[in-house]
């Protein structure tokens, strides 16, 4: 009886891990932007193919003060905020099908080009 429970919580310990990113299997991405005008610019726009973990570092000169956030679903996700310099990052977990959207606050020049790097990190078990 004891050797029977134990392999019961074995299974369902290996069966709850599909939660876990599969670090093995990520898809990279970057999406390129050049600033232009003032207030909110939207960097760009990604749909996980599958449930998984979202994170995205965005690559900025020096700048006094940047403000990033995702929204899914036209509400905020996430945000971070770096003063002087800085490369915000963002990570959120997704579920498949889900479009995030990418927007930053920033004191930057028009004409600056802002690399956005995303890597989306699957679950295990999803499709």
């Amino acid at each position: 009886m004891l050797k029977a429970l134990f392999q019961q919580v074995l299974l369902a310990f290996r069966g709850s891990h599909k939660s876990v990113p599969f670090m093995d299997n990520y898809q990279a991405t970057t999406l390129t932007y050049t600033r232009s005008g003032n207030g909110i610019q939207p960097l760009g726009s990604y749909t996980a193919p599958a449930d998984g973990l979202f994170i995205c570092q965005i690559e900025l000169p020096t700048t006094d003060k940047a403000t990033a956030y995702v929204q899914v679903d036209n509400l905020d996700s996430n945000q971070t905020c770096c003063y002087n310099w800085g490369w915000p990052v963002l990570t959120l977990p997704i579920a498949k099908g889900k479009a995030i959207d990418i927007k930053l606050v920033a004191t930057l020049q028009d004409g600056t080009v802002i690399k956005t790097y995303v890597r989306f990190y699957p679950y295990k078990g999803s499709t």
